[in-house]
């Protein structure tokens, strides 16, 4: 059988052929070692080197680094690639345009820089590293630069080739591989070698022609960056960068209703959320204006991306809000309004229960006003709501609520659970279960609780602004008057009035009476004030919020003492 000349002992040198083949333990990086190996130790007189390649990342060179740094001279040519998908015709044109060819060669730095990012921090890889960025800084006895790196700006660069520069014994390997770790050892790649002859010298002209036409190019200083000093406030940018990406002005908002800045923040970040997870909950302050950025989310669904969408409120809302609000903005014809009730007698049984559910299919975004109805999920509206979102196509979810707690911290996790079906989606920022880390926030001290304790969370599926946080970082924010004028923001101060009233002499004794059913006064004993074996017929004990009270261990749970304290507080404020 006829010899693979390229394998076994009687390779020939230098080497005519180098590919990664695994099958047969062959790397075109062996070959490259054996190439500038058998030139330093065969000549004696040292060669110098020439490479031509569009990319170089750490592991490349780290595979050649020794038989690198051996050689007196090396000159380093690097250059982009063309793209995929550009055809040959095309690339005539592409290169005619300089704005074009800019954006080529920002996009090959970027990869550069890309996979200086990517090196990992284990010891050994900051060493090749730092051999490398050593290795480009190198001078000779003399005090010349060893290495001189030039980048190809002209035009694409796609061929790559390892030369030998000797006066006497030059050769060539020449072919597909870039001097990267994968382009060195696992892409399969075809290279060819020529010794001393025409072939080599024309490779060698094609390298110089493209030397002189290049400009030098900082490789060390690029790889260099990776051990500079950042100041605390540019990690903590580059942190924000990595978590939330750029976040450019969405030029298309201002098309749009007429918003405020921080709604139009509100807008963008609702939709960013809403791509992510299927869902969002808005849940800005009383008054911030959640309607107009729901609004304008309904306009991008119905008139830019031709969606027909549904908003499900309660029935006090449905024609004096909503409906109102879509006709004066004309969104009504791909939009429509139904309460709660009506969503729940529409899907009863029957047939035309069932045209119903298949119309239902059509809606791509359902608009959810006064969400924390839905909190209760043995309730009939929600269980409906429920079916709504579950149905055979899935439908993106606006939340609307001011309080998306109300009873409990897992009222959260109900309203939530409406558009991530998955308790482990969050896995990968730290949160193995949405339900579980909900649960351990509920499990704290409501004293010592803090927003820190649920940022996580509440990061990735909320908006929440609060009056406070819109005066301090929106200073001086207007909107587009619907007669076009800038009309400024203004949060007017609260004054207080007193309103001094009388009451019958009937009205005074039930108001005593209330009074008493309802406090919990001073000098009352906690213990004796919810041992509600021990409590007056006349008082209120509100038995179904405070069910520890009934332990036989006497232990209650502090978070329904709160809760029986903000219903006293509510039933005080109907009182009033």
């Amino acid at each position: 059988m006829e010899q693979n000349p390229s394998s076994g002992p009687h390779r020939p040198f230098p080497p005519v052929f180098a590919t990664n083949d695994p099958e047969n333990n062959e790397t075109v990086a062996d070959e490259i070692r054996r190439l500038i190996d058998g030139s330093l130790d065969g000549l004696r007189e040292p060669p110098t080197a020439s490479i031509a390649s569009a990319y170089v990342n750490v592991g490349g060179f780290d595979l050649i680094a020794t038989q690198l740094e051996s050689l007196p001279k090396v000159r380093l040519l690097l250059g982009a690639e063309p793209e995929a998908g550009v055809q040959a015709p095309q690339i005539a044109d592409y290169l005619s345009e300089p704005e074009w060819l800019r954006k080529v060669l920002a996009n090959h730095e970027a990869w550069l820089a890309a996979e200086r990012d990517l090196t990992a921090f284990t010891l050994q890889d900051d060493r090749n590293a730092r051999r490398l960025v050593a290795w480009l800084k190198s001078h000779d006895s003399l005090g010349s630069p060893r290495v001189v790196v030039r980048r190809y700006v002209e035009g694409f660069l796609h061929g790559k080739a390892f030369i030998i520069d000797h006066p006497t014994h030059p050769a060539v390997l020449a072919g597909s591989s870039n001097l990267t770790h994968a382009g060195l050892t696992t892409n399969r790649e075809l290279n060819l070698g020529y010794p001393n002859g025409e072939y080599t010298h024309l490779v060698r002209k094609w390298f110089d022609d493209l030397w002189e036409a290049s400009d030098e190019y900082d490789l060390a200083s690029l790889y260099a960056a990776r051990w500079e000093q950042h100041s605390p406030y540019l990690i903590f940018m580059r942190m924000l960068h990595l978590l939330y990406g750029d976040q450019e002005p969405d030029r298309a908002l201002e098309a749009g209703l007429a918003l405020t800045s921080f709604q139009r923040d509100g807008v963008a970040r609702a939709l960013r959320l809403v791509e992510t997870h299927g869902g969002v909950l808005i849940c800005d302050e009383v008054g911030l204006g959640k309607t107009y950025i729901a609004g304008e989310i309904i306009r991008r669904a119905t008139e830019v991306d031709r969606q027909r969408v549904l908003v499900l409120c309660p029935a006090a809302v449905r024609e004096t809000v909503w409906e109102t609000f879509l006709g004066a903005k004309g969104f009504s014809r791909r939009a429509q309004v139904l309460s709660y009730d009506q969503l729940r007698l529409r899907l009863g049984e029957g047939e035309a229960s069932d045209v119903f559910r298949q119309e239902l299919d059509d809606y791509a975004l359902v608009v959810i006003d006064e969400a924390h109805n839905l909190r209760n999920t043995a309730a009939q509206r929600a269980q409906v709501v429920t079916a709504l979102l579950g149905g055979k196509f899935p439908k993106k979810t606006v939340l609307l609520t001011a309080t998306p707690v109300n009873n409990s911290l897992m009222d959260l996790w109900t309203l939530v659970s409406y558009f991530i079906k998955n308790d482990g989606a969050l896995a990968s920022i730290g949160i193995p279960s949405i339900r579980g880390y909900i649960a351990s926030a509920q499990a704290l001290d409501p004293e010592s609780l803090s927003p820190q304790h649920l940022f996580d969370l509440m990061d990735q599926v909320a908006v929440r602004r609060t009056r406070r946080f819109v005066r301090r970082n929106y200073k001086g924010d207007s909107f587009r008057s619907l007669s076009g004028e800038t009309v400024p923001i203004t949060f007017p101060t609260p004054r207080v009035k007193r309103i001094d009233y009388g009451v019958t002499d009937l009205g005074s004794q039930l108001l005593t009476r209330v009074l008493d059913a309802i406090m919990v006064r001073d000098d009352d004993d906690l213990v004796v004030t919810f041992d509600h074996r021990r409590i007056r017929d006349d008082r209120l004990i509100l038995a179904r919020y405070t069910t520890s009270a009934y332990l036989r261990t006497g232990e209650i749970e502090r978070f329904q003492v709160h809760n029986s304290g903000l219903l006293r507080s509510a039933l005080l404020k109907r009182l009033e």
